[in-house]
């Protein structure tokens, strides 16, 4: 790879450990997109329980929330309530009562 006037010889793919991999690789993935958080914000917004159990719907918002904190942008704890409370259908209506009857948030 040529940089300016100097060459710099790109490490083997094979040593994922070389300094200058590291550092392709950071400069590459580390700084997200203001595209690709949203994409991911958006994705999440749609999310319901459906037919799926109740573990897997948990488990599809937890993965988007840390897919969102690992850019930097985690869902604040109460929003991630609110998300998971919004896709349940009237299977869960009491459960939902008692969370939204709750004086203190649930920590």
């Amino acid at each position: 790879m040529a940089t300016g006037n100097t060459q710099v010889a790109l490490p083997n793919t094979q040593d994922l450990e070389h300094p200058l991999t590291l550092r392709i690789l950071a400069n590459t993935y580390a700084c997200p997109s203001h595209g690709h958080i949203k994409q991911l914000k958006d994705n999440s917004k749609n999310i319901t329980k459906g037919s799926q159990c109740i573990t897997d719907y948990i488990q599809d918002i937890k993965t988007k929330d840390d897919d969102l904190a690992a850019l930097g942008k985690p869902l604040d704890h109460e929003d991630l309530i609110e998300k998971v409370l919004k896709g349940l259908d009237d299977t869960y209506q009491s459960v939902i009562d008692a969370v939204n009857s709750r004086d203190a948030p649930i920590t």
